[in-house]
């Protein structure tokens, strides 16, 4: 006898994050804009060096004062780049007595600060309208959807190319829209965010648990017993394309992180779950925390003991320098590039030699996925949608890779910072690695100049805004160089003088420069600020190929020891079980 039997299957855990902010409500609105004195604020994006978009500014404020408005200032601030309080400084910018603000322009990165800065404005009690580009739409709706639902925002369909009578045609074509965001009640703004949002197609389970549903599987009873024909990759793959259809995944499939599994990841840290890791990401405005972190660890197949690795690339990610809110969302083709160096390294089999940057390597794959897939699930920073990585990367996916201590001809990078038991991990915020072949060259010199010319490419970000380089050299590279007697620090050297660009190179193209009062001036600009930024290790096998990392440029690289809590430092893995 055979008949249908409905299987239920476990719930898994919820990889998003919850804000720890209740979101701002709409200001009043102004019901008319007679009398009115309405703030215009460039946010630095309606800048001459940014195209053309501040005549729309211009043409908007032409258009309000016909319409009998009393007074229309302007204030000037570049969000990207002021700190450390950009919102508030921007605040303190604001004439006394201002009924409302025009705020432009969300564009690319700069719509994190912009967005947050209307949330401000709200709360105060101020009304403001965005105007965003098609840049900039998708982050700004996902970002208001957090932290200001129903914020007006309006869309410059424009190239910044575009000439003045286009983009005055654009403004006459935006003027009620952007009125009515100042003036019309919420109740009747007609903005909505929700085209620009992914779905969520799995259900809550309650308890943050997320429900897999049921299916309906044959069973036979033979002798007595109850026999079930179970298709064992039913389930998971179902789970698989409901990651995908709420943007809990990467695109590739996942493994379901049950409560048991979960626990069994949170075994290897001495954090609790509900310790945080990195705060406010954007643009959900959620933390990482501990156990959501080894959510997303699961879900990218690495084993628990992995677990101590993510944590400590997370606490280095978590640290300023790394702008961790900005990187989710970036323009920039880059990932989060993870060198693990020390005795975890080998403890865990984080593969360095032939071949380590690319597949085949559980931990290396599994752990650098983490990271990524963490970010995607926890801020919702959705490829396509509020990730505005232009065309992406496959660095994106994955970055990870140990240090080839064994085959190095110079002290390990994990020795040298913190001493020999001690491992150490490095995260980069980094283009995919640049390769280098070099089969010919015999000496320092020669290697180390073709480094130098792939260092200081027209296209990387670091030929206008210097950061730290990440240099990954084959161990038959590091020995040509280190056997004509040079150390590490020689190499630094050697590529902080020749990774530099003549500056009629640079001008007239790639992006803003952002550079020290001293390099402004120099003929030839350097892609670093120093040697000190040129961060040298030894990976991967035999053959003459080496690589470069070529960074985001407004990141910089940070180095944590894997440790305890209390600061001792983790010897072994097991040590986790032993407590």
């Amino acid at each position: 006898m055979t008949e249908d039997i409905v299987v239920k299957a476990r719930p898994v855990q919820d990889p998003r994050g919850e804000p720890t902010f209740k979101p701002v409500k709409l200001a009043p609105r102004l019901g008319t804009l007679k009398s009115k004195r309405i703030l215009f604020f460039d946010n630095g994006k309606l800048r001459p060096e940014f195209g053309n978009y501040g005549f729309i500014t211009d043409r908007l404020i032409e258009r309000f004062r016909g319409s009998g408005v009393g007074e229309t200032p302007r204030a000037v601030l570049d969000l990207l780049v002021s700190t450390p309080d950009p919102i508030g400084k921007a605040i303190s910018l604001l004439p006394d007595d201002v009924d409302g603000v025009v705020l432009g322009l969300a564009d690319s990165g700069v719509t994190v600060p912009t967005v947050r800065l209307a949330a401000a404005l709200e709360a105060r009690g101020i009304p403001t309208a965005v105007l965003c580009t098609e840049a900039g739409i998708a982050l700004a709706a996902a970002m208001a959807q957090s932290y200001v639902p129903g914020a007006p925002l309006s869309t410059v369909t424009l190239t910044r190319a575009a000439t003045r009578e286009e983009m005055n045609r654009q403004a006459d074509h935006l003027l009620q829209e952007v009125i009515d965001g100042l003036t019309a009640p919420a109740e009747r703004l007609k903005f909505s965010a929700q085209k620009w949002l992914a779905p969520m197609t799995l259900k809550s389970a309650g308890a943050g648990e997320l429900a897999l549903g049921e299916k309906t599987v044959k069973a036979t009873r033979k002798g007595g017993k109850l026999c079930l024909e179970l298709d064992p990759g039913a389930f998971a793959e179902e789970f698989y394309a409901a990651c995908c259809e709420s943007s809990l995944c990467d695109g590739f499939p996942v493994i379901p992180p049950t409560r048991d599994r979960v626990r069994a990841t949170l075994r290897f840290t001495d954090r609790p779950p509900e310790h945080v890791l990195a705060p406010d990401l954007t643009p959900s405005g959620a933390p990482i925390t501990v156990e959501k972190a080894a959510i997303s660890a699961v879900m990218a197949g690495c084993r628990p003991e992995y677990f101590p690795v993510i944590v400590t690339a997370f606490e280095a990610m978590a640290d300023t320098r790394y702008r961790l809110p900005q990187v989710p969302i970036t323009s920039h083709p880059s990932g989060n590039a993870v060198v693990i160096s020390g005795p975890l390294a080998r403890e865990l089999g984080i593969h360095a030699g032939m071949g380590c940057l690319g597949p085949g390597f559980r931990a290396n794959a599994t752990i650098g996925r983490a990271l990524n897939l963490t970010l995607i699930n926890v801020s919702r920073a959705i490829p396509g949608l509020s990730d505005l990585a232009t065309q992406g990367s496959p660095a994106e996916y994955s970055y990870c890779a140990a240090e080839n201590e064994e085959d190095s001809p110079w002290p390990a990078f994990h020795a040298e910072l913190y001493g020999p038991e001690t491992t150490s991990v490095t995260v980069h915020r980094c283009e995919g690695p640049h390769n280098i072949i070099d089969h010919i060259s015999t000496t320092p010199e020669s290697l180390l100049t073709g480094i130098a010319s792939v260092a200081a490419t027209l296209g990387g970000n670091n030929s206008y805004v210097p950061a730290e380089l990440l240099v990954f050299l084959n161990s038959e590279h590091a020995r040509i160089i280190a056997d004509a007697g040079w150390s590490k620090d020689d190499v630094k050297l050697f590529l902080y003088d020749k990774a530099r660009n003549p500056r009629e190179l640079l001008e007239g193209r790639g992006i803003v420069f952002a550079r020290p009062a001293w390099m402004t001036a120099a003929a030839e600009l350097p892609v670093v600020r120093g040697p000190w930024e040129v961060l040298v290790f030894v990976v991967g096998g035999t053959g003459l190929h080496s690589s470069v990392g070529i960074p985001w440029a407004f990141s910089q690289a940070v180095t944590r020891p894997v440790a305890f809590k209390d600061g001792r430092p983790v010897k072994s893995v097991q040590e986790f079980l032993e407590r």
